[in-house]
C-alpha cells in the first residue's frame, strides 16, 4: 500500500503532521464519504485538510482535492473560523525524531505524539507521550 499523505494541523504557531481525520467524521454523519475522487493512491480518502487549535477549539482552515482548494462555504455557509463541533475523538500530532518508516497508513512513525482528547470540537485535555518507542 502506497503510503499516505497526511493532514496538517497548527498548535502553538507549529505546524505538524495530523495521524487522525476528524473531517471523515463530517463525511460520514452527513452521507458524504464519497464525494471527493480519489485521483492518487498517496491519498484514498480524495482529500486534505489543515486545522488548527486555537482557543481550546478544533477549527478547520482548509480543505482540497484534486489538488484544487474548495471554499469551506460550499459546506458550512461560512468560510472560516469553522469549528469542527462534529468531531469528539482523538487527535494524534506527532513530533520529534522519526523512528520507523515501514506504517503504512501514514509516512513515518515519530519517537513523541501529542494526544488531544476532543468533545464537539473543544480541547477537553492533552497529553504527551515522550520517547514512544
Amino acid at each position: 500500500m502506497t503510503y499516505q499523505i497526511s493532514d496538517r494541523i497548527t498548535y502553538n504557531g507549529r505546524t505538524f503532521d495530523l495521524y487522525s481525520e476528524p473531517f471523515d467524521i463530517y463525511l460520514k454523519k452527513n452521507n458524504l464519504d464519497d464525494s471527493f475522487p480519489r485521483t492518487s493512491t498517496a491519498n484514498l480518502k480524495g482529500y486534505y485538510t489543515k486545522w488548527a487549535i486555537k482557543n481550546n477549539l478544533l477549527y478547520l482552515i482548509e480543505l482540497e482535492s484534486a489538488n484544487e482548494s474548495i471554499s469551506l462555504e460550499f459546506l458550512f455557509n461560512k468560510n472560516k473560523d469553522i469549528v469542527a463541533k462534529w468531531y469528539t475523538g482523538e487527535l494524534v500530532i506527532p513530533f520529534g525524531e522519526k523512528i520507523e518508516d515501514d506504517n503504512y497508513v501514514y509516512l513515518y512513525k515519530y519517537k513523541n505524539e501529542m494526544v488531544f482528547q476532543i468533545k464537539e470540537g473543544k480541547v477537553i485535555s492533552m497529553l504527551v507521550n515522550w520517547g514512544k518507542n
